[in-house]
């Protein structure tokens, strides 16, 4: 593989292996642009096991995505300690081909050499599904009446403000170093949304109901926020209170979640009302979920969006 830099990109220099790992992540999601799907086939030849570990990835999120489905026998209890257990997992320093930062350049190596991918998001996602898993079929052999509908735990319906908080932070994270190289993001142009995701909005929203005042439009497309509703996601950049740059996202769900009152906000996953990066809140038929890294800049991008006030937490 010394003589081997088919994995490199002449514009771009040397995929580092962060770099790798995103396009194998976004190849398993389906989401790769065309030049980045160029980028990735090259370093595939370069580097077989970069098949391997996109398969991996696909297989795991479909593992997890149907355990914590909203229709999944699932007791509340239980959901929740897995969702607290995934979004409470720090990450650990990734390390190269050699031992080196990820995100710094790796070197060259002789062509048998294996790609060494982080392991801890995997290995707390693998753990999180053995123990839902093992946890639901525990429970219904212990409970057989709740599969039946006869009194017991009741079925969860909707997804909890921590299912909820976990998929949009990781979602917002993953999709905002690059949201224009990513396929779900099929609308660039913000007067062309109301129209293109018409099943989402309905006939009433128009594209000024739909930037916070201050913020740049970057891209939309259709998502899969948990719960029963089809629903979209945009991004935005704007500025924070000390003139820094913030990556914003919204997401929105044609949703009949009767925990969101019209006329109140509710901060998300969390009960701390002035603690939360996620606001949510009803209008008409539709919920509206805002994401920043920053609670401040929350409650800020909310208030440009005329968000009601905060009163309570989900």
């Amino acid at each position: 593989m010394s003589q081997d830099h088919s994995h490199d990109n002449a514009n771009h220099g040397p995929l580092t292996n962060a770099e790798l790992e995103r396009l194998a992540r976004c190849a398993a999601d389906g989401e790769l642009s065309a030049e980045d799907a160029a980028r990735y086939e090259s370093a595939k030849r370069a580097n077989p096991s970069l098949a391997g570990f996109e398969e991996s990835e696909r297989k795991l999120r479909g593992a997890i995505g149907r355990c914590m489905a909203a229709d999944c026998q699932c007791p509340d209890a239980l959901r929740n300690k897995i969702s607290s257990m995934v979004a409470g997992t720090a990450p650990a320093p990734q390390l190269g081909l050699a031992g080196t930062p990820a995100d710094q350049p790796q070197p060259t190596s002789d062509s048998s050499s294996a790609m060494r991918f982080p392991m801890w998001q995997r290995v707390a996602a693998f753990a999180a599904a053995v123990v839902i898993i093992v946890g639901v079929s525990s429970y219904l052999q212990q409970n057989p009446s709740t599969q039946q509908g006869a009194p017991g735990v009741a079925l969860a319906e909707m997804p909890t403000g921590i299912q909820l908080a976990g998929f949009m932070s990781d979602e917002h994270n993953r999709c905002a170093m690059h949201p224009t190289t990513m396929r779900k993001f099929t609308q660039k142009d913000l007067s062309g949304v109301p129209s293109a995701f018409r099943d989402v909005l309905g006939e009433r929203v128009q594209p000024e109901d739909l930037l916070p005042t201050g913020a740049t439009f970057v891209a939309a497309g259709k998502c899969k926020v948990p719960g029963k509703g089809p629903s979209i996601h945009m991004m935005y950049e704007a500025f924070d209170q000390a003139g820094e740059r913030v990556e914003v996202s919204l997401y929105i769900q044609r949703c009949s979640d009767e925990r969101f009152v019209s006329g109140k906000a509710y901060a998300i996953g969390t009960e701390g009302e002035t603690t939360s990066k996620i606001i949510g809140w009803r209008h008409n038929e539709l919920l509206y979920y805002l994401v920043t890294t920053s609670p401040d800049t929350t409650r800020e991008m909310a208030g440009k969006l005329e968000a009601p006030a905060i009163a309570g937490a989900i």
